[in-house]
């Protein structure tokens, strides 16, 4: 595996988030279960709460997707299931981003 890390390391940053993005996207089409740990559960239950509480306190998801599109930082979007996979500062290429979330 470090043999491999360092022939990465070699690859121009471009590249590597290239890498990264196709390593999510083989993700996202894995069938395999991926395991949830418990703290993320928690904080989902935690979430949950919060909304059933307060639900006009959530954004819809019209108002996170005109907030990304505004923002520097941008959203990788499974468009079959509106999931959003990563996100991250893409100030380099919003462009590119804000073309998959439309």
């Amino acid at each position: 595996m470090a043999n491999v890390l360092e022939e990465l390391e070699k690859l121009s940053v471009a590249e590597r988030l290239q890498l990264v993005e196709d390593l999510w996207d083989s993700i996202a089409r894995s069938t395999a279960e991926v395991p949830i740990p418990q703290w993320q559960k928690d904080e989902l239950a935690r979430r949950k709460e919060i909304y059933l509480r307060t639900p006009e306190s959530v954004l819809t998801w019209d108002q996170a997707k005109c907030d990304l599109l505004q923002s520097t930082y941008c959203s990788q979007v499974d468009r079959n299931s509106g999931i959003v996979c990563s996100v991250f500062h893409c100030a380099q290429d919003p462009d590119k981003w804000r073309e998959r979330l439309t």
